[in-house]
This record gives structure tokens, sequence and C-alpha cells, in this order.
């Protein structure tokens, strides 16, 4: 978790007096750092015969030491910088009061950079007192976490390892010399220690897939420098950081686990959804903070995301740690306190569920999300306390545990379409509906970033219901489940086709450089899966509605619809990718000025007819903005009076070269 820009100027300013105090600094060499520990009071010193599975399935709920090891500031130095961000230090009563709690985990959080000298030796005194703290957690039987943290997600002079971008082997070669003197400290500790690789760390200035291929390889340097150091790092469950540790970008296919001989892999991502509820003040302008939490929705959401991270990861061997949660608790950010609590019991039981450890972010006074006060050693709210402590009792007497039990989404029938025009498929043909669809992008260049489109259910009507989809990555696979509406106008008898379009790539925002590719991407190989219900492969009717060609994988016909038997295979659904909207689908009508169209397509007036206009017929259309009399006669391509998803399409059609003139 990062500490918001305002919040740091105003702790800045709260203890800048301590920039004065610049203690000595001792740092260590390889050699020195095994031989200048301070006294290892781990009860056990051996490794388990459990896999990792089992291990994070022991370690229960997980607590964060936030905002003390971690802290960093030009201000301060030396031992000066932990809890620099207003925390009093940890103390041993303290972990004493997480473990009372009903936490079984501690996650310590290090910011190694202003400890480590020119050649990458460790400050002796700093990796001591990383010990102490550690001790302390080994001293109460609880699990503890320690990683490089903003070493890779602070500010430009702190996370150096995002130089790993431009210069990966110098960067590379700090990282596993830091490594290798933290590993060699803690090599004789029991399995109740875990090595995180880092946190949050993403590579911006490369392209995505360098930026996965990037991290992919800073990971298994971890794992092999960790591996390589003996005794028992040689047999450690390590925790392994998601792309910044995010869920859909670590569930994306270019992000790879290391190779790891002892199958030892734990992989880390964190959850801080939805945001405009959990980190969204009030004075933010990306979206509408939201003050409370607990909705059907809101709980299915929750619940969909943690399976995918189930279904990706934990289903085939791989376990997870939610490695950060949490929500905004100062009383100025507005947030309903019983959303709160419902919010993290929710969060917290269905991560058991799924077989996965939560770990709550506290950052207590020094920041805003402040559950355990580190002063009095209280929890701000003894609402929450008692949450964590009854869910605490519940996994300890296996009331509430992994489900294994768990089943797969739905399986359905993939049939493999290629699309008319590049854009339509024929439904009409079918003797049965599909339920949802799975489309695969392709690019034309090398942008990758973020966007979104919508599938058209065309009725004949001019009534076009349509759902909205959304993509992290072109290498998404983009999977959707119809919703209910459209659902409900393929059911009524009158179904022809439905249309695929691909909108808006980074919300077409001007200022974002990630904007205006839509006209690069396009549907791969020009196809479209299709999914339908049971394990019968949908057949054709004997009545067609169109003299359009379809062409399957196979055969191309015209007139009459094929059955595409060697295409379909059975595959699990899932729906936490798609980001359905149920929009009215109203038409709007066009000015009635009598304007004639000065250029068809040209609804911004500027003389062009580009994604530009895509957008703002898009934005009108759904009531984001408003259009002058000559762009809603420009906009009315098919020249019907009225500007809707028809002129939409049409011009989306005209964009992409499927049609050569408006």
């Amino acid at each position: 978790m990062v500490i918001s820009s305002k919040k740091f100027i105003a702790v800045v300013s709260a203890i800048v007096f301590t920039a004065s105090a610049c203690a000595g600094v001792n740092f260590l060499t390889g050699s020195e750092a095994s031989a200048s520990s301070v006294s290892v009071l781990a009860a056990e010193s051996s490794m388990r015969d459990i896999t990792s599975q089992e291990l994070v399935e022991d370690m229960g709920l997980g607590w964060n030491l936030g905002n003390d090891m971690d802290c960093y500031g030009t201000w301060v130095s030396g031992m000066e910088t932990e809890g620099c961000w207003g925390n009093p230090k940890a103390t041993k009563a303290l972990i004493q009061k997480v473990k009372a709690s009903g936490f079984k985990t501690v996650r310590v959080p290090v910011t190694w950079t202003s400890h480590i000298d020119a050649d990458g030796n460790i400050d002796e005194q700093w990796l001591d007192r990383v010990q102490e703290i550690i001790d302390w957690c080994m001293d109460e039987g609880l699990y503890a976490i320690v990683n490089l943290h903003h070493d890779g997600n602070g500010q430009s002079d702190i996370d150096w390892i995002r130089n790993a971008q431009s210069d990966y082997d110098t960067t590379a070669a700090k990282y596993t010399k830091v490594w290798s003197q933290i590993a060699d400290r803690f090599k004789d500790y029991s399995d109740y220690l875990i090595f995180e690789s880092m946190n949050e760390v993403e590579f911006k200035d490369v392209s995505k897939s360098d930026a996965y291929d990037t991290l992919n390889k800073l990971n298994q340097a971890f794992v092999d420098t960790v591996r390589n150091s003996g005794s028992n790092n040689a047999q450690r469950h390590l925790l392994i950081a998601g792309y910044i540790t995010d869920i859909a970008q670590t569930c994306d296919v270019r992000y790879k686990m290391p190779d790891d001989p002892m199958n030892r892999c734990i992989v880390s991502v964190h959850y801080y959804t939805p945001s405009p509820f959990c980190v969204a003040t009030p004075d933010v302008d990306w979206c509408t903070p939201q003050t409370t939490w607990g909705t059907d929705e809101e709980y299915a959401e929750l619940d969909t995301n943690f399976k995918k991270m189930y279904t990706n990861f934990v289903s085939k061997g791989t376990p997870v740690i939610i490695g950060e949660y949490g929500v905004l608790t100062e009383a100025k950010n507005g947030k309903d306190a019983d959303s709160i609590t419902k919010y993290l019991k929710a969060v917290s039981e269905t991560a058991v569920k799924y077989g996965m450890c939560p770990v709550l972010w506290d950052a207590s006074v020094g920041g805003d999300m402040n559950f355990i006060d580190r002063n009095s050693l209280q929890f701000n709210s003894s609402d929450i306390e008692n949450m964590y402590k009854d869910v605490a009792a519940r996994i300890e007497s296996g009331e509430l545990k992994k489900d294994d039990n768990i089943k797969g989404d739905d399986t359905y029938k993939e049939v493999e379409v290629s699309l008319t025009d590049g854009v339509s498929v024929d439904v009409s043909k079918y003797d049965k509906k599909p339920v949802g669809a799975k489309i695969y992008l392709s690019c034309s260049t090398d942008w990758d970033s973020y966007g979104g489109g919508a599938v058209h259910y065309d009725d004949g009507s001019s009534d076009w219901v349509y759902q909205e989809y959304g993509f992290n990555s072109v290498y998404d696979v983009i999977e959707m489940k119809f919703n209910d509406k459209v659902m409900s106008s393929m059911n009524n008898g009158t179904a022809k086709q439905l249309d695929f379009f691909i909108w808006w790539t980074a919300l077409d925002n001007e200022a974002d450089e990630n904007s205006g590719h839509a006209s690069e991407l396009s549907f791969k190989d020009n196809k479209v899966v299709l999914l339908f219900e049971n394990d019968e492969q949908p057949e054709e009717t004997t009545v067609t509605t169109a003299e359009t060609t379809i062409t399957t994988s196979e055969t191309t016909v015209s007139e009459t619809p094929v059955e595409t038997t060697e295409t379909t295979k059975e595959t699990a659904e899932e729906t936490s990718e798609t980001t359905a909207s149920e929009s009215s689908s109203e038409s709007v009508s066009s000015s009635g000025s009598g304007l004639e169209a000065a250029l068809k397509g040209d609804a911004t007036c500027d003389g062009e007819v580009d994604v530009r206009d895509v957008t703002l017929v898009n934005q009108y259309y759904v009531k984001m903005k408003d259009m002058t009399e000559q762009g809603l006669a420009n906009a009315d391509v098919i020249s019907d009076g009225i500007v809707d998803l028809k002129d939409l399409g049409q011009l989306k059609k005209y964009l992409i070269k499927v049609v050569d003139s408006l």
C-alpha cells in the first residue's frame, strides 16, 4: 500500500524535526551477515513435510505491520526511518495484541533502499531490527512474511527494482545480492518464516509483454537465490508477487510462476475492490466515491474475483495469499462503519473458503487504514475486533475452512464461428440460443493496454439490446455470459444476429497515450466463440433468415448454417472479466433543425471521420455528452432521423474498413 501524497506531506510537516537525527551506519558484507545475527528465538528450526497449500490453510488470518519498517523519507536516515510516517516503533506487546485478536500471520513489509550501500550491502543494525520483529512473531507461534516493499513501488528515488526495465542486469545483480543477505540471515529459521519476492511492482516504460517478462525473470532470480542459499531455505515456502499484485493482471497468460524444484511457491495478490469504496477519498476525480458496501451484487463481485484466483491458481496447485486488503477508516473519508466491518468479514471468509490466507493492511495512526492503535494497543472498533476473533475461532474449530466441494463454473459447448463483415454472427441459424461468448483480440501494432467494447443483439427492430465488456490487455481472453436483457431478447422468437464491437481504449482520453488505439484492434482470425448450454452440439435449423455466408473453421457454405462439430470443446465459463452494462437502449432523436450532413460520420465536426467520432456518438448515446445540431446531422449515418446504436455500428464498420463509405 502506498501512502498518498497528501498524507505524505502532512506527515512530513509533523515530523521534519527528526531530520537531524542521523545515526551511524555499519554495512554488512555477505560473509558478515550470518556471523552478526542477534539471538535466534525461533522455537522450531525444522521444515515440516507439508505442501504450500496446507501451510497457507494453516496460516489463518493475517495482519500487516504497515507503515513501520516500510517507511522512508528524505528528512530521516538510518534507524529513524522506522515508523517515520507517524507510528510509534513496533513492540513485542503489539505482536502479542495481534495474536490475541485472532491473527495467526504477520506480514512485515520492509523497505531496504535507505539501508543499502552503493555496493548493495545491507546495514547490519537494520537487519538486526528486522530479525528482532521476526523473532517476536516466532516467539508467539505466528507465521511471519518478510519482503522487499517500497523498493519496487515507492517514489522514483526509492523504487530501484523498477530500473530493471531499462537495465536488467545491474538491477538483478543488486536484487539478488540483497536477497542473498536476507536469506543467509534467516536460513536456519523454520517454515513459519516466508520470504516474499517484492511488492506491487510494474514496469510502465516498456511494452506490457516486456514488463511481464521482466517481472517473471526477477521472480525466478528470487527463487534461485533463496534455494541456493542452503539450509532450510532449500525447502522454504516462498511468496511470489503477482503483476502489480492485481488479480486480473496476475491472471494474464503472460504472468508465469517461477520454476521451483521444491514446488513450494505461493502467489501474492492484493485486494482493494471496489476501489471507490476501499480507497477513494471524497476529493478524487477518477470515480464517484462510495461510502457503503454490502449489496448482493457486491458480494457476488467479491466471490467472482476470488474464484478467479481459485480457478487460475489454487485449483491448479498454486496456493494464494491475499497479501493486503482493507478500507479507509478515517472519519473524513465518510466510509460507513457497518459497511467496513461487513467488507472485512466477507473478504476474510471468502478467502478462507477458497483456501487462501487474507492479510489485513493496517497502517495504524501513521496511515489512513487504522485498525489497531499502536499507541494504546487497542482496536479502534470493537465491532471489527470481535468480528476477527469470531472468524478466527470458526477457523480454529474447523467450522470455517477451505471448501473442497467448490464446483467449477458451468461447462458449455464452444462453437467457433467467423464474423460476417468482421462484425456479425447470425444466431437465428441455431436450434438453441448462445448464452455467452469468448472473445480473442488481435492488435496490428505493439500497443497493449485496457479498453472495452460491446456485443449488440439485433432483433431487427430499432431497439437494439447490448452488453458491454472490458479487457485489461489485448492478451486477455474475454469471457462473458450474456445478461438477462440479451437472453430475454434472444428468446422472444425474433432472434437474428449478434454484432461484436471494440469501442474504446483507455477511455479514449486524449491525455492518456494509451487512448485512441481502437482502430488497431480486431477480433483474432475474424472469429469469436459462442457458448451454448448443456453437452449437446447446437444444430442448425431448417429456416434461415439471411442470405449471408457463414464460415466455420472447417467448411464454408451459403444460406444454410452448418454445425461446427470439429471445433467444439468443453470449457469452464467465467464472467469476472465482463463489465456488463444494462444501460437503456432507447433511441435518441437527432436535431429537428433539418440540417444536412456536411460530412457523414463527422460527429465532432472537425472535418475528419475517425475514432473520436465513434467515442462521441457512444458517449452521446449513453447520455454522457451532448452533440451540436450539425454533429447530430453528421452522425445520423443511416439517415433515419435518429442517432442510435445502428449509426454507431455503421460508423465502426467504416473505420475498420468493413464498408467503404457512409
